[in-house]
């Protein structure tokens, strides 16, 4: 009898180690295939990613997705206009992807980074980062892989403004001055600022129509 219950138990637990192994190899096998499959399809969709932006012609550039890159855009996403963003910070690039948008991971201020973002057959780059020497860094790299291209420049100082132009930007804006000027004229002149802003941003929302211009 002690001999047949110790070959039971030894049986018996024979087949738990054998089923738990069996658990345990399933476990770490799903583990591993959702790690690859969803490495596999990163890689993938990022490679799609690629082609598209290599693929844009007369699209532009923003280099930043904060708060002044994100409205950015959204007016360029309403217009119907080609772009793509470059940005590496993990938050921003969260949104990315929730909007949809075409962008690149990486560091704005690489020259081989503006090439990958397609500036050789880009129309317009837009270098909208809260650091005006990063823009500058930007501007600097932008005009010497194109000198052609429309620089639109932001800047947090107005010292900055002069630095940016030396560096080649087209134009240099000031957030926050734009802003706070809107603000004043709405006050001073709220008339006239009701109608700039109907006719640049809300005609085609309120009337149906639009503001274009055509280079003569």
């Amino acid at each position: 009898m002690p001999y047949k219950n110790i070959r039971n138990s030894f049986f018996l637990l024979l087949c738990v180690l054998s089923f738990g192994i069996m658990i345990g190899a399933y476990t770490i096998g799903s583990v591993l295939r959702m790690f690859i499959e969803g490495e596999i399809s990163r890689t993938f969709g990022r490679r799609k990613v690629e082609k598209q932006i290599a693929s844009l012609k007369g699209h532009y550039i923003v280099c930043g997705y904060g708060r002044i890159g994100k409205l950015i855009c959204q007016e360029l996403a309403a217009a119907g206009m080609p772009f793509v963003v470059i940005e590496n910070d993990p938050g921003a690039i969260e949104q990315l992807q929730k909007e949809r948008y075409l962008f690149l991971a990486l560091d704005a201020t690489r020259e081989d980074v503006l090439k990958a973002a397609g500036i050789m057959q880009a129309k317009g780059i837009v270098t909208a980062l809260r650091s005006d020497a990063d823009n500058v860094f930007i501007t600097l790299t932008a005009r010497g892989l194109r000198g052609d291209i429309f620089i639109l420049a932001r800047a947090s100082e107005e010292s900055s403004i002069i630095k940016l132009k030396r560096a080649g930007a087209t134009r240099v804006d000031i957030p926050y001055a734009i802003g706070g000027k809107r603000m004043a004229q709405a006050l001073i002149r709220p008339a006239v600022g009701d109608f700039i802003d109907l006719a640049i941003m809300d005609m085609d929302q309120e009337l149906g129509l639009g503001m274009e211009e055509v280079p003569i």
